[in-house]
């Protein structure tokens, strides 16, 4: 017979609001510098992030580079991203 299914709510910080936090506010920084690339550091000043932070710049609006050349952590690259620069003509 299986086991009972075990009711819980998930902890709120399953839902990643710390990266989504310090994401938004990093490109909120990019919007002072349009055109400007920028290496994406965490909050803590590592310079390697998860690829799923790509997708979440873009998200946001911001053009990104990525490479995963020269990196020793499995699954982690190194991210630039800049605000668009607007074209007024």
């Amino acid at each position: 017979m299986p086991e009972p299914i075990q009711w819980e709510d998930p902890p709120a910080w399953v839902d990643n609001v710390r990266g989504v936090s310090w994401s938004s506010e990093f490109v909120e920084q990019l919007k002072l510098a349009p055109g400007r690339w920028a290496l994406v550091t965490t909050p803590d000043g590592v310079d390697l992030v998860r690829p799923s932070m790509k997708k979440r710049f873009q998200q946001l609006g911001c053009d990104v580079k990525s490479t995963s050349r020269g990196v020793d952590t499995p699954n982690m690259i190194k991210l630039w991203a800049r605000w668009p620069e607007t074209s007024d003509g």
